[in-house]
């Protein structure tokens, strides 16, 4: 098995084949709407793109705080932390 850890400030520069076989997102705080309406573009098959943004805003609303997105969790209520710490399940 073979693993890529890829960094990048602007997600959509990420090749789409790359993109869609991504595992793990984090998500820090964005600077920019675009980077943001990209992501949640790419996660909306999980949830709404109204639920993804709220969820987002909960995860990176603290100072150092990051949203993390396991994307081989099969169980969607398990899928969304922020920080490692408490998952994130929409209201």
């Amino acid at each position: 098995m073979i693993s890529t850890i890829t960094s990048t400030q602007v997600f959509k520069a990420i090749s789409p084949i790359v993109r869609k076989n991504v595992t793990h997102l984090f998500v820090y705080r964005l600077r920019n709407y675009g980077d943001l309406e990209g992501i949640i573009e790419e996660l909306s098959a999980i949830y709404d793109k109204k639920t993804l943004l709220q969820i987002y805003h909960e995860a990176a609303s603290e100072e150092y705080s990051f949203l993390y997105v396991n994307l081989m969790q099969k169980d969607k209520r398990k899928m969304f932390m922020t920080r490692f710490q408490n998952y994130l399940n929409p209201s």
